[in-house]
């Protein structure tokens, strides 16, 4: 993934700045939710590089 988005930021790609906040938050709203999520969200929210895509090209 890392490549991806060094790659991607090279080219001109923007990104957001995804907070550890959003995760807790995140965390703390499925523990009430029916959804069940497979991934691991610590994996996610260290792995993901907290980025999410701003613009498509």
């Amino acid at each position: 993934m890392h490549c991806q988005v060094s790659n991607l930021r090279a080219r001109g790609q923007d990104f957001l700045s995804i907070s550890k906040t959003y995760y807790i938050n995140l965390r703390e709203r499925l523990k009430s939710s029916p959804v069940k999520v497979a991934e691991d969200l610590d994996t996610v929210s260290e792995h993901v590089f907290g980025v999410t895509c701003k613009k498509m090209f």
